[in-house]
């Protein structure tokens, strides 16, 4: 680029020079005439003028870019950058979205199948509700048929084993024993089943740890009158012996419940008592708390 500032400054420098010469010339033929004669003067030599100075620049490259060349460059290859990222973030978003309509399918699937288990769910919780309801009304059925069939049997106490003893014939005499004479026969004759409940461990006194014997009879009307005369049976009292209702496991855990309250009561000399799972103190029916 400065060696064309040079070429340029040179010729324009001989164009001015070119100029000069013709003005001298232009000017040395009008004296000629005006005088009438003239007489050549000795030509001079041009000399060719010094070329006026020049700034030193550095020589560079005659194929060296120019300001905008470069900025058009640097845009251009920012562009391409920015359509390469654009073209990458395009391709990104459209896999995201494949992917985001693929896991919006897979929730609407879950979201269907939940709503589905949420239905079974309220119907197999009503359902359940319901066989809850039916088992507690056949616990309620069987444990009142249970406890009716019982209403004939009594369980007695005490009664020493023996491994030569007659447990039917035993619990007669003391049937016998607790109700008044003139009632004897009819007890003697109500006794129908009389058996040991349970199983005699290996290693334990047959006269301490002796098992309860259950007794069935044949009315209810017997059962009835030993029950009452049990109570207060001296005969009982003197042979450590117990005469005790044949109770449901649901009503002895009922008794239990109520046991507490009627050994407080008792305490405190309150009328406090059972009929069946029930407990009554001064009359009034209790309940478990």
């Amino acid at each position: 680029m400065s060696t064309r500032k040079q070429l340029s400054a040179l010729e324009v420098m001989e164009v001015d020079q070119a100029k000069e010469k013709r003005k001298h010339d232009d000017i040395h033929s009008y004296a000629c005439k005006a005088g009438g004669r003239c007489e050549s003067s000795p030509s001079t030599p041009n000399q060719t003028p010094a070329p006026k100075k020049t700034k030193n620049v550095e020589p560079t490259a005659a194929s060296e870019p120019s300001l905008m060349e470069v900025q058009n460059n640097i845009i251009q290859i920012i562009t391409e950058k920015i359509n390469n990222r654009a073209d990458h973030l395009e391709t990104m978003i459209k896999n995201n979205s494949k992917e985001i309509e693929s896991v919006c399918e897979s929730l609407n699937s879950i979201h269907s199948d939940v709503m589905g288990l949420k239905k079974e769910n309220e119907s197999l919780k009503k359902e359940n509700m319901e066989l809850r309801k039916k088992a507690a009304e056949l616990d309620q059925r069987m444990n009142d048929q249970e406890r009716y069939s019982r209403r004939w049997c009594l369980r007695l106490q005490g009664v020493a084993e023996n491994s030569s003893e007659n447990v039917k014939e035993r619990v007669k005499e003391i049937c016998r024993a607790v109700v008044p004479e003139e009632q004897r026969n009819v007890v003697t004759t109500a006794v129908d089943i009389a058996h040991r409940v349970g199983r005699l461990r290996a290693g334990e006194d047959k006269r301490v740890n002796s098992r309860p014997i259950i007794i069935r009879f044949t009315t209810r009307t017997a059962r009835d009158l030993i029950w009452k005369h049990a109570k207060q049976s001296p005969f009982l009292k003197t042979q450590s012996l117990r005469f005790k209702e044949d109770l449901t496991a649901a009503d002895k855990e009922a008794r239990s419940r109520l046991w507490p309250a009627v050994d407080r009561a008792r305490k405190e000399g309150k009328a406090a008592y059972f009929s069946g799972a029930r407990a009554f103190i001064d009359g009034k029916e209790i309940l478990p708390t």
